[in-house]
């Protein structure tokens, strides 16, 4: 669909592009709506991918779409540093970095998460705190955890406090 994209872009005088260009063509060319035919939803998507692959001069900048265009910078995208490239080189186990992932990410399978997902009917916390039971109760704020917590610790397990995380 990209070379059929790259006909009509061209306007290629063919009758098909022709045909095309005028029944669909308008302000936001290449941005189908529901009412448009499968196929020119085709070669909306063919362009797009043809978009991303190509590059053009930018003459007076009329044509340039600030929010929507591709910009290119210095360093390709690969390679700039993110949060998440710098979180997996952290020296800890995998299990736990993954624990700690899924608590960020909201992935945890909690009472609330399984009822948001609709398989369970309760979201509340099963040990009687009548709070939902989410990431934030489970690590700071649910009175069970915390005496388990407290319990462990007179018992020579160090652990530290989770109040900063319920902030």
């Amino acid at each position: 669909m990209g070379n059929v994209a790259a006909r009509v872009i061209r306007a290629d005088g063919s009758l098909f592009a022709r045909a095309f260009a005028c029944k669909y063509a308008g302000k936001d060319r290449f941005k189908p709506n529901r009412s448009h035919s499968k196929i020119w939803k085709c070669i909306c998507t063919g362009s797009r991918i043809l978009g991303k692959q190509s590059f053009w001069m930018v003459g007076d900048g009329s044509k340039i779409s600030t929010l929507e265009d591709a910009w290119l910078g210095e360093l390709p995208l690969c390679k700039w540093p993110t949060f998440i490239n710098i979180f997996w080189k952290i020296k800890a186990s995998p299990r736990s970095l993954m624990l700690i992932w899924r608590a960020m990410n909201n992935l945890l399978p909690t009472n609330d998460w399984l009822y948001d997902h609709r398989l369970r009917t309760d979201p509340n916390c099963p040990w009687g705190c009548n709070q939902p039971e989410d990431i934030y109760h489970l690590l700071g704020n649910c009175r069970f955890i915390s005496r388990i917590r407290a319990t462990l610790s007179r018992m020579n397990f160090n652990f530290h406090s989770s109040k900063k995380l319920s902030t």
